[in-house]
């Protein structure tokens, strides 16, 4: 016997609970999970089964995303037994809530934002690493049995071999220095002023991705203040022009799921550069300085995060961001009739 319970943002008891049914105590899911987001959010779902909770979502609408020009609503936090029943029961109660709301379209997963976890891992045979999130493998296939398609689609990619160029990296570093380009580290004893300047950068960065809507930048420093104790000042480089206004940046960091720090592979999670920038290959030349740096601290490989497909730097991936594919991810959409 099904049931299904809506509740608000401060009732989270059955919510969390369905994290416990679905995975055991020893799970990556505990260290690198999905979570919902209070910006964008309208309810959480709970089903029931036998007054135990099975399965859940938490629902979004955030007016920056639409699809064909509908009303869409985001799915995400999604965490489900493997149940087709439970799954299917799941997905007929939100497009109820959805069509009783005005929504003609379903996104996800995705809670509430790109700033928020979204897309579900394609399946692969290795341990999730450090920024991934892990979930069942069957999550997806749940969802295309409920008529969702791949709406958006990204990858990772694996350098193995840092191949370090150095004469090639100093002659840039004369280049963009005669523009009046400079590159300095993260300073970490002022993170917070830091990273309001890097969020502010982002957002204009950032505005023609697919699916990009603005978060305010107190926002972003909430987010990214959360990982300044796992940051190295080493490995985020800021690049500024003479008025010292920022053009471009990168942010690395170890892949600290890697228990063994001799086998750890650096982690390129953010990186963008301005398109007015007075000198071009600012973005090339970041890389190559972080992986100069991490060739010295003993890093041996390079992972580029979550490239969208769509992106002209996932199109020149097989050059610039190495030459094996390491992952791929599906964002899901559903058009209700």
């Amino acid at each position: 016997m099904f049931r299904a319970i809506f509740s608000g943002w401060d009732d989270r008891a059955g919510f969390d609970a369905v994290v416990r049914t679905c995975y055991s105590p020893d799970s990556p899911r505990w260290s690198s999970g999905h979570e919902p987001d209070a910006r964008h959010f309208k309810c959480f779902l709970i089903i029931e089964q036998d007054n135990v909770p099975v399965a859940r979502c938490a629902l979004y609408a955030n007016p920056g995303i639409m699809s064909e020009g509908g009303e869409t609503l985001l799915i995400g936090s999604y965490e489900c037994v493997i149940d087709k029943a439970v799954a299917e029961c799941l997905f007929n109660e939100v497009a109820a809530y959805a069509r009783a709301n005005g929504y003609t379209d379903l996104i996800g997963p995705m809670d509430g934002s790109t700033w928020n976890s979204h897309r579900f891992n394609d399946p692969v045979l290795r341990a999730p690493f450090f920024t991934e999130i892990h979930h069942h493998p069957y999550y997806p296939t749940q969802w295309q049995a409920q008529g969702f398609a791949p709406i958006e689609k990204y990858v990772s990619r694996i350098d193995h071999e840092l191949l370090i160029d150095r004469a090639r990296i100093a002659t840039k570093e004369i280049e963009l220095s005669d523009a009046g380009i400079r590159i300095r580290t993260i300073q970490l004893d002022r993170v917070q002023e830091e990273f309001k300047r890097i969020g502010t950068f982002c957002m204009s960065a950032f505005k023609e991705n697919r699916f990009f809507t603005p978060i305010p930048v107190e926002e972003f420093v909430a987010k990214y203040t959360r990982i300044a104790p796992l940051l190295k000042p080493e490995l985020v480089l800021l690049a500024e022009d003479a008025r010292g206004e920022l053009q471009g940046f990168i942010l690395a960091l170890p892949d600290l799921f890697e228990p063994d720090p001799a086998r750890r592979a650096l982690i390129v999670k953010t990186a963008a550069t301005s398109k007015e920038a007075p000198v071009k290959g600012i973005g090339h030349h970041l890389l190559r300085r972080t992986e100069e740096v991490a060739v010295g601290m003993g890093f041996s490989k390079t992972i580029h995060a979550f490239m969208s497909v769509q992106n002209r730097s996932a199109s020149g991936s097989h050059v610039v961001f190495g030459s094996e594919p390491f992952g791929s991810y599906t964002l899901y959409h559903k058009h209700l009739p």
